[in-house]
């Protein structure tokens, strides 16, 4: 095998890869629907040091409108969320079926879970996540307000413990003292839960696009007279039940599982505003976007030429 080359482009997926890549041409896939806060936060969607970045393969129209904003000379494409892309598609959970290529899954020992008919509504399996303490109010976590109720909730209901990988080892202790299932990746959430409790996470975004309902749980650090987008506050308020104490937690679930309220088409709508593509095939526009930037061959770029304005 051939050594790499230093000059080559490379592809990072956060602002510090991006750090160790100097004198290379950077393309950046932005992680996450872009969620950004009252100022700009290093590492996400706003942030304004990613000079360096030639391309910025971007997940929503909105992680696509900032980086054009900031880095009016940088290419950007607009691609959604492709890993999403096998369960838009309709995952059957077996990674070697030829469905994961092309359509929905039509084996009869494979059957394919279609986007937007997830919900149980009788009895839900309810899964938990939670956001780490991050540097601005509304980026932080509502584990803290909710922990004390995961007792009783674990009673009554069918859960599964997930976390932020920075929260993690805050939430396994309690997980496992309560006889909670410990689910390590996203992956099992979306093959397995009807119902997804979330603080402020992209996980949140991502469960609601294929189809599963959502209860969005909140700090009391969260400002409500804040408008910032996204969780705050009208796509979340328009997608699923608001939470604020662990008296109306159960309540909650039983409206997102029901799908009265907030029904199909209503959650659908709001993913679809969210994300810019739905049809399972994020992967292949990345790629293409990949292909046709390298055979530019582009340059490294000089964090100051491609400084972001403002």
């Amino acid at each position: 095998m051939p050594p790499i080359r230093p000059d080559r482009p490379i592809i990072v997926a956060a602002h510090s890869d991006m750090l160790f890549c100097a004198g290379r041409p950077i393309a950046y896939v932005e992680h996450g629907a872009g969620q950004t806060y009252d100022r700009p936060v290093r590492g996400y969607a706003d942030g304004r040091e990613r000079g360096p970045v030639g391309l910025f393969l971007a997940t929503t129209e909105r992680v696509g409108r900032l980086a054009r904003e900031l880095y009016p000379t940088a290419e950007v494409a607009v691609v959604g969320p492709a890993r999403l892309d096998p369960w838009l598609r309709g995952r059957c959970g077996d990674r070697l079926c030829p469905c994961q290529d092309g359509d929905p899954c039509h084996y009869e020992d494979h059957p394919g879970t279609p986007a937007m008919t997830r919900t149980n509504h009788d009895d839900p399996l309810v899964a938990l996540a939670w956001h780490w303490p991050g540097s601005r109010p509304e980026a932080g976590s509502a584990w803290l307000t909710f922990q004390t109720g995961l007792g009783d909730l674990s009673r009554t209901h069918r859960l599964l413990g997930h976390a932020h990988p920075r929260m993690m080892a805050t939430c396994r202790p309690v997980y496992e003292r309560l006889g909670i299932e410990v689910v390590e990746t996203s992956d099992e959430i979306f093959d397995r839960a009807d119902v997804l409790c979330v603080d402020n996470s992209s996980i949140g975004w991502e469960a609601l696009a294929i189809g599963l309902g959502i209860v969005w749980l909140n700090s009391p650090a969260y400002r409500k007279d804040l408008d910032i987008g996204l969780r705050f506050w009208d796509d979340a308020t328009a997608s699923g039940p608001l939470v604020d104490t662990i008296a109306e937690w159960p309540a909650a679930i039983t409206e997102a599982a029901a799908g009265d309220a907030y029904s199909a088409k209503q959650r659908r709508g709001v993913a679809e505003r969210v994300w810019s593509h739905l049809d399972g095939r994020s992967g292949q526009r990345a790629a293409d976007a990949l292909v046709a930037w390298v055979a530019t061959e582009p340059e490294p770029r000089s964090r100051v030429a491609a400084s972001p304005r403002g």
